[in-house]
């Protein structure tokens, strides 16, 4: 699975849209879409993993600009980046 695809299984995915569809999209089997998304906390109810996800930004535990997870430090401000070319971007 290329990083392309990856990228189109997480947009898609916090659009709505179900394995199958994905899967017919991109040319993919169901259980690999299946395996990418349980992987990546991306499973369950298509509605709720798009509303968990924006709740995950709203505290910064997620990168504003790429999505991916921020490793917060113990003291200081909280991170809205998870590095400096998201946060150039």
């Amino acid at each position: 699975m290329t990083e392309f695809e990856k990228e189109q299984i997480y947009d898609l995915r916090l659009k709505g849209v179900g394995y199958k569809a994905i899967a017919a999209v991109l040319g993919l089997t169901r259980d690999s879409v299946r395996g990418y998304c349980k992987r990546n906390g991306l499973d369950g109810d298509s509605e709720v993993v798009a509303l968990n996800v924006e709740e995950q930004m709203k505290q910064h535990l997620l990168c504003t600009c790429c999505g991916k997870p921020i490793k917060q430090k113990d003291k200081g401000r909280t991170r809205k980046f998870c590095s400096e070319e998201c946060r150039r971007k």
